[in-house]
């Protein structure tokens, strides 16, 4: 069976669909296009404490799937790493510690935001708050 034109997906889907977009780093304007919806809703959706949480939680699924892949490949890159180290020019080798140094910032936490929509919900309250205390 064929995959419905855009516009034809039920609105449940093409919520989902916007999340795995926007998880995954694509624009407003990217995700809008391929599903016939306007920016305008999408930034609605953002305001949603039930769509953010979505969100989060699919942005933390897609970087958990990737450190997962990057775990796998780590020791083969480590080791390629290390053999430019020991066998490569000296400049190579000063790049290769340096790169190796370098990455071992990957384990830092990254800030996305919470899945509760409750939170959310006070988050935007607090901003909204802010924004209009904003002289």
């Amino acid at each position: 069976m064929d995959e419905p034109e855009p516009g034809e997906y039920s609105p449940a889907v093409t919520r989902e669909m916007a999340i795995e977009m926007l998880a995954q780093g694509s624009s407003l304007s990217a995700v809008a296009r391929p599903l016939d919806i306007n920016r305008t809703t999408l930034y609605r959706w953002l305001h949603d404490p039930h769509f953010v949480a979505e969100l989060n939680a699919a942005k933390k699924e897609c970087i958990a799937l990737a450190k997962a892949k990057a775990r796998q490949l780590a020791a083969q890159a480590i080791d390629k790493i290390n053999n430019l180290m020991e066998n490569g020019p000296e400049k190579i080798q000063l790049e290769a510690a340096k790169y190796l140094l370098h990455v071992g910032e990957v384990d830092k936490p990254e800030e996305i935001g919470s899945t509760d929509p409750a939170d959310i919900n006070h988050e935007l309250r607090t901003k909204a708050h802010w924004y209009r205390s904003d002289p």
